[in-house]
């Protein structure tokens, strides 16, 4: 996972580094060309711009201000910066090229120009240039976390997690807010190597360790699960599996990865549920109301399935089909507060008044019955 400043703040002051440059500007501007005064302003002015968001005004007047003023390394370096964050790194690319060349000690620079490479899959090349940017900034955590990831992408698994490691003993040091969030990652990402080099048993107390951390961590979870699969324990990947999509209820692969396995399991009903989920996530609403029917045939009186069953139907607009499923519920199962709530919706948008508060009243009293217990 290769990280930028958004999330590494400690380890590169980029507003400190953008207030100097900014400042320098205006002190040396009475002390310049016309046309260096012309480009300080254009720079200035653009800086106003990147925090309006008018990202692409900030382009036209650094490129601008770079044709009036070609030694003009902060604008260049600002207008690298815009289009490396726009995505667009074969045009950020030759900037940064351009400002190493003139100046070997540019960390941004050098660490922008590795992460371009980085993004495109050109692994050799950033393994180049992360060295040097470590070099120049032996406190980047950023720069030793992409070294680690670059290095994992080439499979160089040892070699990744001494960086990983690395990066772990920087952040237990550090006193930073953000800290215990990239730590999390951190070792998400060392468990990622450990995972791909073959190391099961060590890959799952990392993603563990990431998930103490960070408990709401769905990639993590669906990371241990996919790791407990090839470790061929089916009710670990499971678990693992269930509770990626409690972190992250949209998770459309986790849903599929779970339903199929429950299928490996025998459980059949679970299986066609989780399916039926994941299409729905994804707006095929025909075809998960048909996984929901299946999976109540193999398991009757199915309650999670029937009433992902009435959320389906309501979502593709057949209310009258929703009503029918949440009422079959609450007949079934007299205390499902949850149903009452959607009976609840579904007579206000039909019209019903009186039978949207008589829900409601059952809600209130269910929901008061259950804050006693």
């Amino acid at each position: 996972m290769f990280m930028t400043n958004a999330l590494y703040k400690l380890s590169q002051p980029k507003l400190a580094i953008k207030y100097l440059a900014l400042m320098t500007a205006l002190l040396s501007f009475w002390s310049c060309s016309d046309h260096e005064k012309v480009a300080q302003e254009l720079y200035i002015q653009s800086t106003q711009d990147i925090k309006h968001g008018l990202s692409d005004s900030a382009e036209y007047k650094l490129e601008k201000a770079i044709t009036l003023h070609p030694g003009f390394t902060e604008a260049r370096l600002s207008l690298g910066e815009l289009k490396y964050y726009a995505g667009k790194f074969d045009e950020a690319i030759p900037i940064f090229n351009e400002i190493i060349e003139s100046d070997s000690t540019n960390y941004t620079a050098v660490y922008l120009l590795a992460n371009c490479y980085a993004k495109k899959g050109v692994f050799s090349k950033a393994l180049e240039l992360y060295p040097r940017a470590i070099k120049l900034r032996p406190d980047s955590v950023m720069a030793y976390n992409n070294y680690a990831a670059a290095l994992t992408s080439l499979n160089q698994y040892d070699e990744a997690l001494s960086e990983y490691q690395t990066v772990v003993t920087m952040l237990l040091k550090s006193s930073d807010p953000q800290a215990k969030h990239m730590l999390a990652t951190a070792y998400f990402d060392a468990a990622t190597a450990l995972g791909r080099k073959g190391d099961y048993k060590k890959a799952v107390e990392a993603y563990q360790t990431a998930i103490l951390l960070q408990p709401n961590f769905a990639d993590a979870y669906y990371y241990l699960g996919i790791t407990y699969y090839n470790m061929n324990d089916l009710q670990s990947t499971i678990s693992a599996f269930r509770n990626a999509v409690k972190a992250r209820p949209d998770f459309v692969k986790a849903y599929n990865d779970l339903g199929i396995v429950c299928g490996k399991t025998g459980d059949s009903a679970s299986c066609l549920n989780y399916l039926g989920m994941s299409l729905v996530l994804q707006g095929k609403f025909a075809d998960g109301i048909t996984m929901y029917r299946r999976a109540i045939a193999h398991k009757h009186n199915f309650a999670e399935a029937q009433f992902n069953l009435g959320l389906a139907q309501s979502y593709s607009g057949d209310l009258v089909g929703a009503e029918k499923t949440f009422v079959q519920i609450t007949e079934e199962k007299s205390d499902y507060l949850d149903a009452y709530l959607q009976l609840q919706t579904i007579y206000n948008q039909l019209g019903n008044k009186e039978k949207s508060e008589e829900m409601q009243r059952k809600a209130l009293k269910l929901g008061a019955k259950a804050a006693k217990k």
